[in-house]
């Protein structure tokens, strides 16, 4: 695993991510379940390619559930911490 410092959603930290599948999408490579190649492997496939190509992400809305987890990050860390009784460290 790569430990990137940029802060999450720049401009680096999209660039770092261009063209390379991410653990939030690894659906799209093999299916939970089963651990065979899910369908959506191609599309997703050539998603990463014309990202990697064109050299900028693809556009990608936000869903209300992704715009509702990035108002309440900060809260929920500090909330993870106290709970734990840890510190964390954000990375990219």
């Amino acid at each position: 695993m790569k430990i990137l410092d940029v802060i999450q959603g720049t401009e680096p930290w999209l660039r770092a991510r261009l063209g390379k599948p991410t653990a939030s999408q690894f659906h799209r490579i093999l299916t939970p379940r089963t651990g065979r190649l899910s369908e959506s492997s191609a599309d997703y496939m050539h998603h990463l390619l014309a990202e990697w190509v064109l050299g900028h992400p693809l556009d990608e809305d936000k869903n209300l559930y992704m715009q509702r987890g990035s108002l309440m990050e900060q809260e929920a860390v500090a909330y993870y911490e106290l709970q734990r009784g840890v510190e964390t460290s954000a990375v990219g």
